[in-house]
């Protein structure tokens, strides 16, 4: 059976009539005749093989398939929409596109966006911590970095930028509330857990501790580590947290380290397509990077 095929220009008559349920009210917006957008609507359900609307008085409302369609329509709209708006920084011609997660962004980046704004006034940064995987063969991407395996860097330089490690952090307020009721740092018996998705897990962290618990599963987990480090400062738990990630909560004092085990983790690695690289403003970014993790590790 063959799928119906449809004709784009009716789409645009069909999402304002089923958002408005009205044709002419959808006609004074895309500035056509009221016959034009029902003519649309006709074609559009002569393509689909079935009715869309069906009229009530003066109005129209959308039969079931009609809700179902217009879904998918608004879908795709807003999809446009979407692409549309992320063109814009392509226009700029001091842009560069950096992807990276939420985590590394506010750990390491943000912290130091005056310094790279002194440093690289004239660079655009386009920051996407969207998280999703990267292809340089096939994305809109001039340096990427993550900790993530399986990176497909083709034709792309890459390099360690900086170390990291999860270790136990906990704020000044929760530390002097739970020594208060008794409950001891080095074991971590009976304090408030928190919890992400990293194969580095409390039940890891109790075991080698010596401190076998049967807590080590309780405890409020987060989908995003830099919530959980947020938590961790607002004195919710004890988080296992990344180094890397913590560094702001740290170098105020927010979050403290406790003894205990730490756990190495793979170094963020920057990948820059062979291509970009030889541009100056990426090769600046690229180069200003590096050199700030240097100085981080020193």
């Amino acid at each position: 059976m063959e799928r119906p095929t449809v004709t784009l220009s009716t789409l645009r008559g069909f999402e304002a009539a089923a958002r408005l349920a009205s044709f002419a009210l959808a006609a004074n917006e895309l500035h056509l005749s009221h016959s034009a957008v029902s003519h649309q609507i006709k074609q559009l359900e002569s393509e689909l093989g079935q009715p869309l609307f069906r009229r009530v008085g003066r109005s129209v409302v959308l039969t079931d398939a009609g809700k179902d369609f217009s879904r998918s329509v608004r879908d795709i709209f807003q999809r446009l929409e979407d692409g549309v708006a992320r063109l814009a920084p392509y226009q700029k011609p001091g842009g560069v596109i950096l992807y990276t997660t939420m985590a590394f962004a506010r750990g390491f980046l943000l912290p130091r966006m005056t310094a790279f704004r002194t440093a690289l006034p004239e660079i655009d940064l386009w920051l996407d911590t969207s998280e999703r995987k990267v292809d340089f063969q096939t994305d809109e991407v001039d340096i990427l970095v993550t900790q993530a395996s399986g990176v497909a860097a083709h034709e792309a330089s890459e390099a360690d930028l900086i170390a990291d490690a999860r270790v136990p952090l906990a704020s000044p307020a929760l530390i002097a509330r739970m020594e208060a009721m008794g409950k001891p740092r080095f074991s971590l018996d009976g304090w408030p857990l928190l919890h992400d998705e990293s194969h580095v897990t409390w039940r890891e962290w109790f075991k080698q501790a010596g401190c076998p618990t049967s807590q080590s599963v309780t405890g409020a987990n987060f989908s995003d580590h830099a919530l959980m480090i947020d938590s961790a400062a607002a004195g919710h738990g004890v988080a296992i947290a990344s180094v890397i990630c913590a560094a702001p909560h740290l170098r105020s004092g927010a979050l403290v380290q406790l003894e205990g085990p730490t756990f190495s983790q793979s170094p963020y690695r920057i990948y820059c397509t062979l291509d970009t690289f030889e541009g100056d403003q990426v090769r600046r970014v690229y180069d200003w990077l590096r050199e700030e993790a240097g100085l981080d590790e020193r």
